[in-house]
């Protein structure tokens, strides 16, 4: 039995059912926590095993230079997991070498946990950074928030200074136009009023 033979037999002994995702069956996909894993054939080095998940993500090309901080800090960080951008899309690949001499069930088991684990891994780096990027945005609202209380306390301290009874109401209502334009800034009308409560 050649080492693909092997590694077919242990997969369906793991129990998942592969189907050929090409007519030359260079590699072969089955479903594992509903997700689609590919495990990938190599004639030219028949212990060579390769298995990945693809498009755990799609990415923009705004959020590629972000992603690829988190791909390097993945692959620093697991042992055989690398990622790779592929087709606008997040792939992890498993890939290692397994020698005749070893348990090839436990081996692909191993694979695949560790791979699925390292799916998750990635997906919290990037949910952390999506949750940072909304508490920032949370933040931002709140000081437009203390803003706009600031504005309004503003108003309510510059009425309280220049509407302090009717006596000074009537008297700015009787003063002539002359006087607004020598005295600007104590002008004070329905127009007007936004644009001095604000500076």
């Amino acid at each position: 039995m050649d080492m693909k033979e092997k590694f077919m037999q242990s997969f369906k002994h793991l129990g998942f059912v592969l189907e050929p995702l090409d007519e030359e069956k260079t590699a072969y996909f089955y479903n594992y926590e509903g997700h689609r894993f590919i495990y990938f054939v190599n004639d030219n080095d028949p212990i060579f095993v390769s298995i990945g998940i693809p498009a755990i993500i799609e990415i923009s090309e705004e959020q590629r230079p972000y992603i690829n901080k988190w791909i390097q800090l993945l692959n620093s960080n697991i042992k055989y997991v690398k990622g790779y951008i592929f087709e606008g899309g997040v792939w992890l690949f498993y890939e290692r070498m397994i020698t005749e001499t070893e348990n090839t069930d436990e081996s692909l088991a191993h694979m695949i946990i560790q791979l699925e684990n390292s799916m998750n891994t990635f997906l919290s780096y990037v949910e952390d950074a999506l949750g940072d990027d909304d508490d920032e945005e949370d933040d931002d609202d709140e000081e437009d928030d203390d803003d706009e209380e600031d504005d309004d306390e503003d108003y309510e301290h510059y009425d309280d200074e220049h509407h302090d009874d009717d006596d000074d109401d009537a008297s700015l209502t009787e003063a002539d136009d002359t006087s607004y334009d020598k005295c600007p800034d104590y002008k004070i009308d329905n127009d007007d009023t936004d644009n001095k409560t604000h500076d």
